[in-house]
């Protein structure tokens, strides 16, 4: 069998797998949304650590769907990332976490992210308003308790984090900041307070 011949069926096979992504991402885009197939590349980056390439890629789908709330979020979602692990960009990620509310409030977490921000930049009343909001929106998530229990012992609410406290269950604090978590427990703990 002569496979250099240009009707060989191996020479038509990088053609028919083009037409065959191709028609995976249009059916992608008709179930999820056009922007959703670059969102997803983004969401891998950042699952692989790479925040400046999902940066990257977050950029490039607000220019193609600028009312798109799932960009926002993940460039504020990324630039929060930022906040968190260096305390740079909080105020930016803020911006890019309003956009992202302000197209659709429900789209994910914004609230949680951007009241992690807020609370970074010491607007502590800001950050309770938001994970109140989060907190309504599920009550299913310790993190966002444990924020709030965070959030009112800076504030003095000794009843409000006690009770946040409360709702988490030992096997809840496996990712929670250990030190931070054990500070709220002796708190709660300690009667004189």
């Amino acid at each position: 069998i002569n496979r250099n011949t240009p009707d060989h069926p191996m020479k038509k096979l990088p053609l028919v797998l083009l037409l065959l992504l191709s028609t995976w991402a249009s059916a992608q885009d008709a179930l999820y949304g056009p922007h959703d197939s670059l969102i997803r590349v983004g969401i891998q980056y950042v699952q692989n650590g790479d925040l400046d390439a999902a940066k990257d890629v977050a950029y490039a789908a607000m220019e193609r769907y600028p009312e798109g709330a799932p960009a926002y979020y993940l460039i504020g979602y990324c630039y929060s990332m930022d906040c968190r692990e260096a305390g740079e960009n909080c105020e930016l990620a803020s911006s890019f976490l309003d956009r992202s509310i302000d197209i659709d409030r429900d789209y994910r977490y914004p609230f949680y992210n951007r009241a992690l921000c807020k609370h970074l930049l010491g607007d502590l009343d800001g950050a309770l308003a938001d994970i109140n909001i989060q907190i309504e929106q599920d009550d299913q998530d310790p993190t966002y308790f444990f924020l709030r229990a965070q959030l009112y012992y800076k504030l003095g609410n000794r009843a409000g984090s006690c009770t946040d406290l409360s709702h988490l269950r030992r096997s809840d604090s496996g990712d929670l900041d250990e030190a931070d978590l054990l500070e709220l427990q002796r708190f709660c703990e300690d009667k004189n307070n």
